[in-house]
């Protein structure tokens, strides 16, 4: 094979794939001590801080399949930090909600999810920030669709 203008490291999805890895690398970091892995705290923060109450809504928030949010659930419950208690109003529905102990890593959670995001966030303006923010919404519009095709 002949040599090509192929750089690695000027590819997009390169630099992106390093970008979110060093997020992601240091936000397990912080939360491991506390027991927690970045599922486990996307699950606690969905239903103990965005009002998400079902597992099919805590699937979609967190962009996991529902097989996957299931285990993720059973662990959680087991660890006694997330219950499920029968809808008043239909029996059959059931709603999350976290335990007293999932409440109280809620918090110390908290800390190290905004202590990460500012240490991220610090590194760029305002107005780096908001254009960020609206190209990575622009590279991924639509492809929730597109890849349910796949």
């Amino acid at each position: 094979m002949s040599q090509s203008n192929y750089q690695l490291h000027d590819r997009m999805g390169y630099q992106l794939s390093r970008a979110s890895r060093s997020l992601q690398t240091r936000l397990e970091a912080g939360l491991s001590p506390l027991g927690l892995t970045r599922l486990k705290w996307c699950a606690l923060s969905g239903i103990g801080l965005e009002g998400v109450s079902t597992p099919s809504e805590l699937s979609e928030h967190i962009g996991i399949t529902r097989p996957a949010t299931s285990r993720l659930l059973r662990q959680m419950m087991e660890q006694g930090l997330v219950m499920q208690k029968n809808e008043p109003r239909d029996r059959r529905s059931k709603t999350l909600h976290l335990s007293e102990a999932g409440l109280h890593l809620l918090g110390q959670g908290r800390d190290v999810v905004d202590e990460n995001n500012a240490h991220f966030r610090d590194k760029l303006t305002t107005a780096e920030r908001q254009a960020l923010a609206g190209l990575l919404a622009k590279l991924v519009s639509g492809e929730d669709r597109a890849l349910d095709k796949i």
